[in-house]
């Protein structure tokens, strides 16, 4: 990453990339994938096949396997929102997982496990930077765009 990633008028560039989950309220409506972050939005890609897991539990053939049908298929954006739509950014604890992000914006929430820590510093800075927002603080657990 670049700072320049961060300056107005350049082009859209990858701030981010992570496996997590997209949590959406009940336990088979959950949608493991890759979120990724970029300067302009965030985009959430959904993955069927877990090519780690294949090959941890079922060896050389069935992680080849399984990283030949997640290849295969097509991927499904489930979440493309830009950041001038984000509203306010939180962080919310549950009992198995203990670092949620919650954004919310373009008049949705979406939660993805695991990425406050890891975003919470970009997010702030493209939106300040990049996109002229403001930001203010609701507490150590989230902050409101303001402008």
């Amino acid at each position: 990453m670049d700072d320049n990633a961060f300056q107005p008028d350049t082009p859209e560039a990858e701030l981010h990339d992570q496996a997590t989950v997209l949590m959406a309220g009940g336990a088979l409506k959950n949608r493991r994938g890759h979120a990724l972050l970029t300067n302009d939005r965030v985009i959430f890609l959904d993955q069927r096949f877990d090519v780690r897991a294949a090959w941890a539990v079922g060896g050389i053939l069935t992680g080849l396997v399984a990283e030949q049908l997640e290849k295969r298929r097509e991927k499904q954006v489930l979440v493309d929102l830009p950041l001038a739509d984000i509203t306010r950014v939180s962080h919310e604890t549950k009992l198995t997982v203990r670092d949620i992000l919650v954004i919310e914006g373009g008049g949705q929430q979406y939660r993805f496990a695991n990425g406050l820590k890891a975003w919470n510093p970009l997010l702030r800075r493209a939106l300040t930077e990049r996109h002229g927002k403001a930001v203010a603080d609701e507490g150590d657990d989230g902050w409101r765009v303001t402008g």
